[in-house]
């Protein structure tokens, strides 16, 4: 099955005042605990992994803004012995399920983080498409 569905818990922006220069912006998510649990709903077990997402915005290595969701993912799959047996020995996942896990985690809070940057008038913490005015040959 794998993820089917991921819950926040807690939205931050912060942002100094000043915020002139070039700005640089790092985007990191990073799993905090990995737990069994049982999901009556669907009958089933699965496990929930807790995550921060940070968008980190920086000018000249000094950090003038912050974007940060904590939250949850659920997921259910023929992997979940092998993924809690690795959490709890090394603090790490197996890196299929974990690239699905961080994919999706990205594709969650960055469309969030975009919705909050705006709001509190920060550049996108993500690249966008925009239009160009077509060469004339």
């Amino acid at each position: 099955m794998g993820v089917i569905s991921v819950n926040l818990k807690s939205i931050q922006a912060t942002k100094n005042e000043n915020l002139s220069g070039g700005i640089e912006v790092n985007n990191n998510v990073t799993p905090i605990d990995v737990r069994e649990l049982d999901m009556p709903g669907i009958g089933k077990k699965g496990i929930v992994i807790d995550f921060q997402y940070i968008s980190k915005y920086s000018v000249n290595g000094e950090k003038v803004a912050e974007i940060k969701i904590l939250g949850e993912v659920y997921y259910i799959g023929s992997d979940m012995e092998e993924i809690l047996k690795k959490w709890k020995k090394e603090k790490e996942m197996p890196e299929d399920p974990y690239i699905v896990i961080i994919n999706t985690i990205f594709r969650r809070c960055a469309v969030k983080a975009l919705q909050l940057a705006e709001d509190i008038q920060l550049p996108p913490p993500i690249g966008l498409p925009f239009a160009q005015k077509s060469k004339q040959e």
